[in-house]
Protein backbone atom coordinates (compact mmCIF):
# COMPACT_ATOMS: atom_id res chain seq x y z
CA UNK A 1 0.00 0.00 0.00
CA UNK A 2 1.26 3.27 -1.42
CA UNK A 3 -0.45 6.79 0.44
CA UNK A 4 0.40 9.48 -2.27
CA UNK A 5 -1.30 12.18 -0.16
CA UNK A 6 -4.35 12.86 2.71
CA UNK A 7 -6.14 15.99 1.50
CA UNK A 8 -9.33 17.54 3.00
CA UNK A 9 -11.13 19.26 0.09
CA UNK A 10 -14.06 21.42 -0.52
CA UNK A 11 -16.92 20.11 -3.09
CA UNK A 12 -15.43 22.23 -5.31
CA UNK A 13 -11.95 20.88 -5.70
CA UNK A 14 -10.23 23.35 -3.47
CA UNK A 15 -7.74 22.15 -0.71
CA UNK A 16 -7.84 23.20 2.65
CA UNK A 17 -4.88 20.53 4.18
CA UNK A 18 -3.04 18.68 2.55
CA UNK A 19 -0.35 16.05 3.66
CA UNK A 20 2.13 14.44 0.75
CA UNK A 21 4.33 11.17 1.83
CA UNK A 22 5.75 10.67 -1.72
CA UNK A 23 7.71 12.65 -3.73
CA UNK A 24 5.20 14.49 -6.16
CA UNK A 25 4.79 18.15 -6.77
CA UNK A 26 2.28 20.22 -5.90
CA UNK A 27 0.60 20.93 -8.67
CA UNK A 28 0.07 17.04 -9.60
CA UNK A 29 -1.80 17.33 -6.34
CA UNK A 30 -3.95 20.12 -7.18
CA UNK A 31 -4.58 18.67 -10.52
CA UNK A 32 -5.68 15.63 -9.06
CA UNK A 33 -8.03 17.19 -6.36
CA UNK A 34 -9.49 19.57 -9.01
CA UNK A 35 -10.46 16.77 -10.85
CA UNK A 36 -12.13 15.01 -7.73
CA UNK A 37 -15.67 16.82 -7.69
CA UNK A 38 -16.21 15.70 -11.72
CA UNK A 39 -15.37 11.88 -11.07
CA UNK A 40 -17.43 11.83 -8.35
CA UNK A 41 -20.59 12.86 -10.46
CA UNK A 42 -19.78 10.07 -13.08
CA UNK A 43 -18.79 7.13 -9.77
CA UNK A 44 -21.37 4.99 -8.13
CA UNK A 45 -23.05 6.23 -5.19
CA UNK A 46 -22.91 2.94 -3.54
CA UNK A 47 -19.11 2.79 -2.78
CA UNK A 48 -16.47 5.43 -1.84
CA UNK A 49 -13.83 5.08 -4.07
CA UNK A 50 -13.05 6.37 -7.84
CA UNK A 51 -10.30 4.38 -10.00
CA UNK A 52 -8.94 6.30 -13.06
CA UNK A 53 -5.83 4.87 -14.97
CA UNK A 54 -3.07 5.72 -12.04
CA UNK A 55 -4.89 6.62 -9.25
CA UNK A 56 -7.37 5.53 -6.95
CA UNK A 57 -9.59 8.38 -4.76
CA UNK A 58 -11.36 7.16 -1.82
CA UNK A 59 -13.33 9.88 0.35
CA UNK A 60 -15.72 10.17 3.25
CA UNK A 61 -17.76 12.79 3.51
CA UNK A 62 -17.52 15.65 5.82
CA UNK A 63 -20.46 17.89 6.30
CA UNK A 64 -19.91 20.33 3.79
CA UNK A 65 -16.03 18.71 2.97
CA UNK A 66 -15.02 15.75 1.73
CA UNK A 67 -11.70 13.63 3.41
CA UNK A 68 -9.18 12.39 0.28
CA UNK A 69 -7.04 9.74 0.24
CA UNK A 70 -4.97 9.46 -3.47
CA UNK A 71 -3.18 5.57 -3.37
CA UNK A 72 -1.90 3.92 -6.18
CA UNK A 73 -4.09 1.09 -7.75
CA UNK A 74 -2.20 -1.59 -6.60
CA UNK A 75 -2.98 -0.80 -2.76
CA UNK A 76 -4.63 -2.88 -0.37
CA UNK A 77 -8.05 -1.52 -0.53
CA UNK A 78 -9.24 -2.45 2.61
CA UNK A 79 -6.35 -1.24 4.51
CA UNK A 80 -7.01 2.14 2.50
CA UNK A 81 -10.52 2.07 3.78
CA UNK A 82 -9.21 1.03 7.71
CA UNK A 83 -6.67 4.16 7.28
CA UNK A 84 -9.52 6.63 5.91
CA UNK A 85 -11.77 5.73 8.52
CA UNK A 86 -8.73 6.77 11.31
CA UNK A 87 -7.83 9.76 9.79
CA UNK A 88 -11.64 10.71 9.27
CA UNK A 89 -11.95 10.00 13.45
CA UNK A 90 -9.36 12.67 13.82
CA UNK A 91 -11.20 15.72 12.79
CA UNK A 92 -13.05 16.31 15.04
CA UNK A 93 -10.88 15.41 18.11
CA UNK A 94 -9.23 18.96 16.71
CA UNK A 95 -12.11 20.69 15.22
CA UNK A 96 -15.47 21.67 16.69
CA UNK A 97 -17.24 21.58 12.69
CA UNK A 98 -15.93 20.38 9.67
CA UNK A 99 -16.16 23.57 8.47
CA UNK A 100 -13.72 25.56 6.05
CA UNK A 101 -12.70 28.09 8.92
CA UNK A 102 -12.52 25.25 11.68
CA UNK A 103 -9.90 23.48 9.51
CA UNK A 104 -7.57 26.26 8.46
CA UNK A 105 -7.49 27.14 12.21
CA UNK A 106 -6.47 23.45 13.10
CA UNK A 107 -4.59 22.63 9.56
CA UNK A 108 -0.77 21.89 11.53
CA UNK A 109 -2.69 20.14 14.21
CA UNK A 110 -4.09 18.14 11.60
CA UNK A 111 -0.78 17.33 9.53
CA UNK A 112 0.95 16.14 12.39
CA UNK A 113 -1.79 13.83 13.33
CA UNK A 114 -1.98 12.68 9.70
CA UNK A 115 1.96 12.00 10.49
CA UNK A 116 1.47 9.38 13.16
CA UNK A 117 -1.30 7.49 10.89
CA UNK A 118 0.87 7.31 7.96
CA UNK A 119 4.49 7.08 7.74
CA UNK A 120 6.57 7.15 3.87
CA UNK A 121 3.05 5.95 2.51
CA UNK A 122 2.72 3.17 4.51
CA UNK A 123 -0.47 2.93 7.15
CA UNK A 124 0.97 2.65 10.92
CA UNK A 125 -0.44 0.41 13.16
CA UNK A 126 -2.49 3.00 15.95
CA UNK A 127 -5.64 4.47 16.79
CA UNK A 128 -6.82 7.61 17.53
CA UNK A 129 -5.73 7.49 21.18
CA UNK A 130 -2.77 6.83 19.83
CA UNK A 131 -2.50 9.55 18.05
CA UNK A 132 -3.81 12.00 20.36
CA UNK A 133 -1.09 10.84 22.78
CA UNK A 134 2.07 11.19 20.39
CA UNK A 135 0.84 14.56 19.21
CA UNK A 136 0.11 15.37 23.14
CA UNK A 137 4.07 14.92 24.07
CA UNK A 138 3.56 16.36 27.14
CA UNK A 139 7.24 16.99 29.40
CA UNK A 140 7.06 16.92 33.28
CA UNK A 141 10.33 18.85 32.87
CA UNK A 142 8.66 21.61 31.35
CA UNK A 143 5.76 21.81 33.68
CA UNK A 144 7.87 21.71 36.59
CA UNK A 145 9.22 24.92 34.59
CA UNK A 146 6.60 26.38 34.41
CA UNK A 147 4.85 25.91 37.38
CA UNK A 148 8.53 27.28 39.03
CA UNK A 149 7.82 30.50 36.98
CA UNK A 150 4.42 31.06 37.91
CA UNK A 151 5.30 31.33 40.87
CA UNK A 152 7.68 33.75 40.78
CA UNK A 153 5.27 35.79 38.61
CA UNK A 154 2.75 35.84 41.53
CA UNK A 155 5.20 36.15 44.07
CA UNK A 156 6.09 39.41 42.31
CA UNK A 157 2.71 40.68 41.55
CA UNK A 158 1.41 40.28 45.31
CA UNK A 159 4.40 42.09 46.58
CA UNK A 160 3.65 45.29 44.13
CA UNK A 161 -0.02 44.72 44.91
CA UNK A 162 0.90 45.21 48.28
CA UNK A 163 2.82 48.33 48.04
CA UNK A 164 -0.07 49.54 46.26
CA UNK A 165 -2.49 48.85 48.89
CA UNK A 166 0.02 50.68 51.92
CA UNK A 167 0.26 53.73 49.51
CA UNK A 168 -3.79 53.89 49.12
CA UNK A 169 -4.00 53.48 52.46
CA UNK A 170 -1.63 56.27 53.31
CA UNK A 171 -3.51 58.44 50.85
CA UNK A 172 -6.63 57.94 52.49
CA UNK A 173 -5.42 58.33 56.27
CA UNK A 174 -3.72 62.07 54.70
CA UNK A 175 -7.18 63.02 53.35
CA UNK A 176 -9.11 61.97 56.60
CA UNK A 177 -6.19 64.63 58.16
CA UNK A 178 -6.61 66.93 55.62
CA UNK A 179 -2.77 67.15 55.29
CA UNK A 180 -1.98 67.95 51.21
CA UNK A 181 -0.94 64.93 49.18
CA UNK A 182 2.91 63.68 49.22
CA UNK A 183 4.63 65.17 46.30
CA UNK A 184 7.52 63.70 44.68
CA UNK A 185 9.38 60.91 42.87
CA UNK A 186 7.97 58.52 45.24
CA UNK A 187 4.73 59.37 45.61
CA UNK A 188 1.97 57.71 43.29
CA UNK A 189 -0.84 59.71 44.66
CA UNK A 190 -3.87 61.34 41.92
CA UNK A 191 -2.62 65.02 43.19
CA UNK A 192 1.35 64.21 42.30
CA UNK A 193 3.06 67.17 41.63
CA UNK A 194 7.25 67.25 40.07
CA UNK A 195 9.77 67.26 42.25
CA UNK A 196 11.59 70.49 41.92
CA UNK A 197 14.99 70.85 44.17
CA UNK A 198 15.71 74.88 44.22
CA UNK A 199 19.01 74.26 46.61
CA UNK A 200 22.13 75.94 44.88
CA UNK A 201 24.10 72.23 46.36
CA UNK A 202 21.56 70.64 44.79
CA UNK A 203 22.09 72.73 41.34
CA UNK A 204 25.84 72.26 42.04
CA UNK A 205 25.43 68.55 42.04
CA UNK A 206 23.16 67.92 39.16
CA UNK A 207 25.28 70.73 37.03
CA UNK A 208 28.75 69.06 37.92
CA UNK A 209 27.63 65.87 35.29
CA UNK A 210 27.42 67.75 32.77
CA UNK A 211 30.38 69.83 32.11
CA UNK A 212 32.01 66.14 31.84
CA UNK A 213 29.65 64.89 29.55
CA UNK A 214 30.65 63.71 26.14
CA UNK A 215 27.58 65.88 24.99
CA UNK A 216 28.95 69.63 26.20
CA UNK A 217 28.23 73.04 25.05
CA UNK A 218 29.68 74.42 21.97
CA UNK A 219 32.37 76.58 23.44
CA UNK A 220 33.81 73.37 24.74
CA UNK A 221 33.73 71.30 21.88
CA UNK A 222 35.25 74.03 20.13
CA UNK A 223 38.27 74.10 22.32
CA UNK A 224 39.23 70.34 22.39
CA UNK A 225 38.84 70.01 18.13
CA UNK A 226 42.13 69.00 17.23
CA UNK A 227 43.59 70.86 13.85
CA UNK A 228 45.09 68.83 10.80
CA UNK A 229 42.83 66.34 8.16
CA UNK A 230 40.17 64.57 9.85
CA UNK A 231 37.04 62.51 8.35
CA UNK A 232 33.66 64.17 9.38
CA UNK A 233 31.79 61.73 11.87
CA UNK A 234 28.02 62.97 12.27
CA UNK A 235 27.12 62.55 16.02
CA UNK A 236 24.72 60.28 16.44
CA UNK A 237 22.06 61.49 19.66
CA UNK A 238 21.55 58.34 21.51
CA UNK A 239 17.39 58.28 20.86
CA UNK A 240 17.83 58.65 17.56
CA UNK A 241 18.07 55.32 16.81
CA UNK A 242 15.16 54.77 19.26
CA UNK A 243 13.23 57.21 17.22
CA UNK A 244 13.52 56.13 13.67
CA UNK A 245 12.74 52.60 14.97
CA UNK A 246 9.46 53.89 16.54
CA UNK A 247 8.77 55.38 13.03
CA UNK A 248 9.10 51.75 11.62
CA UNK A 249 6.44 50.34 13.62
CA UNK A 250 8.85 48.74 16.06
CA UNK A 251 8.35 48.62 20.03
CA UNK A 252 11.44 49.84 21.73
CA UNK A 253 12.47 49.88 25.34
CA UNK A 254 14.53 52.87 25.95
CA UNK A 255 15.71 51.97 29.52
CA UNK A 256 19.12 52.46 30.44
CA UNK A 257 21.22 49.08 28.96
CA UNK A 258 22.83 48.86 32.46
CA UNK A 259 20.18 48.69 34.70
CA UNK A 260 18.69 46.19 32.24
CA UNK A 261 22.10 44.49 32.41
CA UNK A 262 21.82 44.43 36.26
CA UNK A 263 18.22 43.15 36.90
CA UNK A 264 18.53 40.80 34.25
CA UNK A 265 21.52 38.98 36.43
CA UNK A 266 19.63 39.65 39.26
CA UNK A 267 16.62 37.40 38.15
CA UNK A 268 18.98 34.77 36.80
CA UNK A 269 21.01 34.06 39.30
CA UNK A 270 17.99 33.79 41.58
CA UNK A 271 18.15 30.59 43.50
CA UNK A 272 15.38 28.00 42.50
CA UNK A 273 13.38 26.06 44.94
CA UNK A 274 14.06 22.96 45.86
CA UNK A 275 10.76 22.26 46.85
CA UNK A 276 7.80 23.68 45.17
CA UNK A 277 3.70 23.20 46.67
CA UNK A 278 1.47 24.67 44.68
CA UNK A 279 -2.54 24.71 46.28
CA UNK A 280 -4.74 25.28 43.56
CA UNK A 281 -9.13 25.71 43.89
CA UNK A 282 -11.53 26.23 41.13
CA UNK A 283 -14.57 27.67 42.53
CA UNK A 284 -18.13 27.14 41.11
CA UNK A 285 -20.93 28.81 42.09
CA UNK A 286 -24.25 29.72 40.97
CA UNK A 287 -26.84 32.61 43.07
CA UNK A 288 -30.04 34.14 42.37
CA UNK A 289 -30.65 37.93 41.01
CA UNK A 290 -31.12 38.88 44.98
CA UNK A 291 -28.11 36.71 45.92
CA UNK A 292 -29.63 33.90 47.26
CA UNK A 293 -27.21 30.86 46.74
CA UNK A 294 -28.16 28.03 44.95
CA UNK A 295 -25.04 26.14 44.69
CA UNK A 296 -21.29 26.78 45.49
CA UNK A 297 -18.23 24.27 45.21
CA UNK A 298 -14.75 24.18 45.33
CA UNK A 299 -12.25 21.70 44.21
CA UNK A 300 -8.63 21.90 45.64
CA UNK A 301 -5.66 20.25 44.71
CA UNK A 302 -2.48 20.24 46.11
CA UNK A 303 0.42 19.67 44.04
CA UNK A 304 4.45 18.98 45.29
CA UNK A 305 7.72 18.92 43.37
CA UNK A 306 10.82 18.01 44.17
CA UNK A 307 13.97 18.23 42.74
CA UNK A 308 16.60 16.83 45.32
CA UNK A 309 17.04 13.27 46.42
CA UNK A 310 17.85 14.20 49.74
CA UNK A 311 14.09 15.49 49.91
CA UNK A 312 11.95 12.30 49.22
CA UNK A 313 11.45 11.94 52.96
CA UNK A 314 9.40 15.49 54.00
CA UNK A 315 6.97 16.50 56.60
CA UNK A 316 4.84 19.62 55.51
CA UNK A 317 2.69 20.62 58.52
CA UNK A 318 -0.68 22.40 57.09
CA UNK A 319 -1.88 25.40 59.11
CA UNK A 320 -6.08 24.58 58.64
CA UNK A 321 -6.34 21.11 58.49
CA UNK A 322 -10.11 21.29 58.98
CA UNK A 323 -10.75 17.39 59.46
CA UNK A 324 -14.86 18.02 58.15
CA UNK A 325 -13.71 18.69 54.63
CA UNK A 326 -13.47 15.45 52.11
CA UNK A 327 -10.09 14.70 51.35
CA UNK A 328 -8.75 12.07 49.15
CA UNK A 329 -5.09 11.34 50.11
CA UNK A 330 -2.67 10.00 47.54
CA UNK A 331 -1.09 6.47 48.83
CA UNK A 332 2.94 8.22 48.81
CA UNK A 333 1.89 9.74 51.92
CA UNK A 334 0.75 8.43 55.20
CA UNK A 335 -3.01 8.83 55.44
CA UNK A 336 -3.85 8.12 59.00
CA UNK A 337 -1.28 11.07 60.21
CA UNK A 338 -2.56 13.44 58.00
CA UNK A 339 -6.23 12.96 59.30
CA UNK A 340 -5.37 12.73 62.73
CA UNK A 341 -2.81 15.56 63.02
CA UNK A 342 -2.77 17.11 59.65
CA UNK A 343 0.46 16.12 58.46
CA UNK A 344 1.89 15.53 54.95
CA UNK A 345 4.64 12.39 55.54
CA UNK A 346 5.74 11.31 52.81
CA UNK A 347 5.97 7.55 52.28
CA UNK A 348 9.87 6.17 51.84
CA UNK A 349 8.79 3.46 50.46
CA UNK A 350 6.88 5.08 47.19
CA UNK A 351 9.13 7.86 46.08
CA UNK A 352 8.17 10.50 44.72
CA UNK A 353 9.58 11.09 41.00
CA UNK A 354 12.05 13.99 40.90
CA UNK A 355 11.31 17.31 39.32
CA UNK A 356 7.64 16.40 38.44
CA UNK A 357 4.48 17.91 40.00
CA UNK A 358 2.55 15.41 41.98
CA UNK A 359 -0.76 15.74 43.18
CA UNK A 360 -0.75 14.65 47.11
CA UNK A 361 -4.16 15.61 48.12
CA UNK A 362 -7.47 16.84 46.26
CA UNK A 363 -10.27 17.82 48.41
CA UNK A 364 -14.02 19.13 47.94
CA UNK A 365 -15.99 22.01 49.85
CA UNK A 366 -19.24 22.31 49.24
CA UNK A 367 -21.11 24.50 51.84
CA UNK A 368 -25.06 25.16 52.26
CA UNK A 369 -24.67 28.51 53.46
CA UNK A 370 -23.59 31.45 52.02
CA UNK A 371 -21.34 31.95 54.39
CA UNK A 372 -18.09 31.30 52.64
CA UNK A 373 -19.25 33.31 49.59
CA UNK A 374 -16.11 35.21 48.17
CA UNK A 375 -17.99 37.41 46.36
CA UNK A 376 -22.00 38.44 46.12
CA UNK A 377 -23.44 40.10 43.52
CA UNK A 378 -27.14 42.03 43.36
CA UNK A 379 -29.22 43.15 40.50
CA UNK A 380 -32.07 45.55 40.60
CA UNK A 381 -33.61 46.43 37.63
CA UNK A 382 -36.96 48.55 36.78
CA UNK A 383 -38.13 49.06 33.31
CA UNK A 384 -40.49 52.72 32.59
CA UNK A 385 -43.17 52.51 30.19
CA UNK A 386 -41.09 54.35 27.61
CA UNK A 387 -39.10 51.45 27.25
CA UNK A 388 -36.07 52.36 29.24
CA UNK A 389 -34.54 50.15 32.01
CA UNK A 390 -32.29 51.72 34.93
CA UNK A 391 -30.50 48.76 36.29
CA UNK A 392 -28.31 49.26 39.79
CA UNK A 393 -25.76 46.45 39.98
CA UNK A 394 -23.88 45.90 43.31
CA UNK A 395 -21.23 43.85 44.75
CA UNK A 396 -20.19 43.00 47.95
CA UNK A 397 -16.98 41.06 49.74
CA UNK A 398 -17.88 37.58 51.53
CA UNK A 399 -19.03 38.12 54.87
CA UNK A 400 -15.31 36.53 56.30
CA UNK A 401 -13.58 39.55 54.34
CA UNK A 402 -10.24 37.55 54.60
CA UNK A 403 -10.60 37.74 50.54
CA UNK A 404 -8.55 39.89 48.13
CA UNK A 405 -9.63 39.49 44.66
CA UNK A 406 -8.11 40.66 41.69
CA UNK A 407 -8.69 41.09 38.02
CA UNK A 408 -12.57 41.14 39.09
CA UNK A 409 -14.49 41.06 36.29
CA UNK A 410 -18.76 41.45 35.91
CA UNK A 411 -20.08 40.64 32.84
CA UNK A 412 -23.77 41.50 32.15
CA UNK A 413 -25.50 40.84 28.69
CA UNK A 414 -27.29 44.09 27.04
CA UNK A 415 -29.60 43.53 24.33
CA UNK A 416 -30.60 47.49 23.43
CA UNK A 417 -31.25 49.80 20.54
CA UNK A 418 -28.45 51.27 21.80
CA UNK A 419 -25.22 51.17 23.78
CA UNK A 420 -25.94 51.46 27.38
CA UNK A 421 -25.36 54.63 28.77
CA UNK A 422 -23.36 54.63 32.74
CA UNK A 423 -24.80 57.11 35.10
CA UNK A 424 -22.33 55.82 38.32
CA UNK A 425 -19.58 53.52 39.14
CA UNK A 426 -17.88 52.87 42.08
CA UNK A 427 -14.20 52.34 41.39
CA UNK A 428 -12.82 50.58 38.64
CA UNK A 429 -14.17 50.70 34.83
CA UNK A 430 -16.43 50.03 32.51
CA UNK A 431 -16.12 48.66 28.81
CA UNK A 432 -18.93 47.52 25.87
CA UNK A 433 -18.51 44.49 24.02
CA UNK A 434 -20.90 45.72 20.80
CA UNK A 435 -19.55 42.23 19.75
CA UNK A 436 -21.40 40.41 22.19
CA UNK A 437 -23.49 42.96 23.53
CA UNK A 438 -21.67 42.58 27.08
CA UNK A 439 -21.30 45.64 29.47
CA UNK A 440 -18.22 44.56 31.55
CA UNK A 441 -17.27 45.96 34.90
CA UNK A 442 -13.70 46.06 35.50
CA UNK A 443 -12.29 45.93 39.35
CA UNK A 444 -8.71 45.30 39.19
CA UNK A 445 -8.42 44.84 43.20
CA UNK A 446 -11.67 44.41 45.84
CA UNK A 447 -10.59 43.91 49.70
CA UNK A 448 -11.45 44.90 52.90
CA UNK A 449 -11.09 48.79 51.68
CA UNK A 450 -13.51 48.46 48.58
CA UNK A 451 -15.66 45.67 50.20
CA UNK A 452 -18.81 46.72 48.41
CA UNK A 453 -19.37 49.39 44.95
CA UNK A 454 -22.36 49.92 42.90
CA UNK A 455 -23.09 50.93 39.31
CA UNK A 456 -25.77 52.24 37.61
CA UNK A 457 -26.36 52.31 33.73
CA UNK A 458 -29.61 52.70 31.62
CA UNK A 459 -30.39 50.78 28.30
CA UNK A 460 -33.25 51.00 26.15
CA UNK A 461 -34.93 48.40 25.01
CA UNK A 462 -36.26 47.09 21.45
CA UNK A 463 -39.58 45.43 22.82
CA UNK A 464 -41.01 47.98 24.84
CA UNK A 465 -43.52 45.07 26.33
CA UNK A 466 -40.48 43.06 27.81
CA UNK A 467 -40.47 44.68 31.46
CA UNK A 468 -39.14 41.36 33.39
CA UNK A 469 -35.40 42.48 32.64
CA UNK A 470 -34.92 38.81 31.44
CA UNK A 471 -32.04 39.64 29.13
CA UNK A 472 -30.34 41.35 31.97
CA UNK A 473 -29.29 37.24 32.98
CA UNK A 474 -26.72 35.30 33.28
CA UNK A 475 -24.51 37.38 35.03
CA UNK A 476 -20.99 35.70 34.84
CA UNK A 477 -18.34 36.71 36.96
CA UNK A 478 -14.80 35.99 37.08
CA UNK A 479 -11.72 36.77 39.55
CA UNK A 480 -8.28 35.34 41.17
CA UNK A 481 -7.54 35.31 44.74
CA UNK A 482 -3.81 34.02 46.31
CA UNK A 483 -6.33 32.93 49.45
CA UNK A 484 -7.56 29.50 49.07
CA UNK A 485 -10.31 28.35 51.27
CA UNK A 486 -8.19 25.05 52.46
CA UNK A 487 -4.56 24.65 52.64
CA UNK A 488 -4.30 28.57 53.02
CA UNK A 489 -0.94 28.30 54.69
CA UNK A 490 2.15 25.99 55.77
CA UNK A 491 3.32 26.01 59.62
CA UNK A 492 6.68 23.84 58.47
CA UNK A 493 8.52 21.76 56.06
CA UNK A 494 11.24 19.80 57.18
CA UNK A 495 13.05 16.55 56.26
CA UNK A 496 12.52 15.15 59.52
CA UNK A 497 9.68 15.39 62.35
CA UNK A 498 10.67 18.24 64.08
CA UNK A 499 13.70 19.21 62.51
CA UNK A 500 15.37 22.04 61.30
CA UNK A 501 13.15 23.93 58.91
CA UNK A 502 13.77 23.87 54.91
CA UNK A 503 13.14 26.16 52.36
CA UNK A 504 10.38 25.62 50.21
CA UNK A 505 8.18 28.26 47.96
CA UNK A 506 4.98 28.00 47.79
CA UNK A 507 1.65 29.32 45.23
CA UNK A 508 -1.86 29.44 46.29
CA UNK A 509 -4.11 30.14 44.16
CA UNK A 510 -8.15 30.41 43.50
CA UNK A 511 -9.57 30.90 40.18
CA UNK A 512 -13.19 30.82 39.26
CA UNK A 513 -14.58 27.69 36.60
CA UNK A 514 -17.61 29.24 36.83
CA UNK A 515 -19.53 31.73 38.57
CA UNK A 516 -22.98 32.75 37.17
CA UNK A 517 -25.84 34.88 38.90
CA UNK A 518 -29.40 33.71 37.17
CA UNK A 519 -32.68 35.32 36.75
CA UNK A 520 -34.34 31.43 38.04
CA UNK A 521 -32.75 28.61 39.83
CA UNK A 522 -30.68 25.85 37.89
CA UNK A 523 -28.40 23.82 38.11
CA UNK A 524 -24.74 23.25 36.68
Amino acid sequence: MVVFAVSIVTKTGKALVSRQFVEITRSRIEGLLAAFPKLIGTGSKEHTFIETENVRYLYQPLEELYMVLLTNKASNILEDLETLQVLTKVVPEYCRSANEKSISEKSFDLIFAFDEAIALGYKEKVNISHIKTFTKMESEEEKFAEMVERNKERETNEIAKRRYRELEKERREREKLGKPPMTGIGNFGRNAQPFIHNSPDFRKETQAPEKSSSFSSPKTQERKTPTGLQLKREVQKPNSLFEKLKAEGEVVDESPKQLRGQDTKKISTAPQQDIEIQVTEKLLLKADRDGTLHRMEVRGELVLAIAKEEYRQLFVQLEKADKTIQIKANPAIEKMRFVKEGLIVLNPKKPLPLNTPTPLLKWRIAPKDDELVPLTINCWPSTSKDGVTIVNIEYELGKSREFELSDVVIKIPVVGKEQPVVNSIDGGSYEYDSKNSVLEWRLPLVDSSNASGAMEFEITLWNKANSDASFLFPINVSFSSLKTFYADGISSCSTTEGGPQVKYGINRQLIVESFSIEDSGSSF
